[in-house]
């Protein structure tokens, strides 16, 4: 489930489980309790695409 959180500066980083993304504007990282380093400036639909492929990888590696 896609979470939004919004950083200081006022825009919005999106985030799932896991995660952090760095915001556009100010930097600022989101945080999160697991954290797989995120900095490349992306659009949201891409990230998301990209956390989908790693929790493939993951639940691949953990059935296997």
């Amino acid at each position: 489930m896609e979470e939004v959180y919004t950083c200081t500066c006022g825009c919005q980083a999106w985030n799932l489980q896991e995660t952090k993304i760095r915001c556009i504007k100010c930097g600022k990282c989101v945080p999160a309790d697991e954290v797989i380093s995120y900095d490349l400036l992306i659009s949201p639909q891409e990230f998301n695409a990209h956390i989908r492929a790693v929790e493939s990888v993951k639940k691949g590696v953990e059935s296997g």
